[in-house]
């Protein structure tokens, strides 16, 4: 009888990457164009810091802006008192929320992805 071993490590790795590389791609194109299109301004650092950005030792992505507009960013976003002509208050966390099912169907590709590449 052959002795078998199997190092789960390399497998929980990639499909962490993989699980990543789906909310990652759902964040910079659903997520981030609706925060875009709700920012309180039509252009400016405001607009123009926000981001995605990826921590793969944390295994998280973020969705937000900062720079120079980092203060004001917050307080627009925190701030539900206030009145917006353009976009409105909450503005990243409503884009996040308005596009979380969507995730799933992200995440899902992405493992289909890997899974067919392998196959091949």
């Amino acid at each position: 009888m052959a002795d078998i071993k199997w190092d789960h490590t390399a497998f929980l790795k990639n499909i962490t990457s993989k699980a990543l590389d789906g909310v990652e791609e759902c964040a910079k194109g659903v997520m981030l164009t609706q925060a875009q299109k709700d920012c309180p301004v039509d252009r400016g650092t405001m607009r123009d810091s926000l981001g995605t950005e990826r921590d793969d030792t944390n295994r998280c992505i973020y969705l937000g802006g900062g720079g120079d507009a980092k203060a004001y960013i917050k307080r627009q976003e925190m701030d539900r008192s206030l009145n917006h002509p353009s976009g409105k208050a909450g503005f990243i966390r409503d884009s996040v929320q308005m596009h979380s099912s969507k995730l799933t169907s992200y995440v899902h590709k992405h493992m289909k992805m890997k899974a067919m590449k392998q196959g091949s």
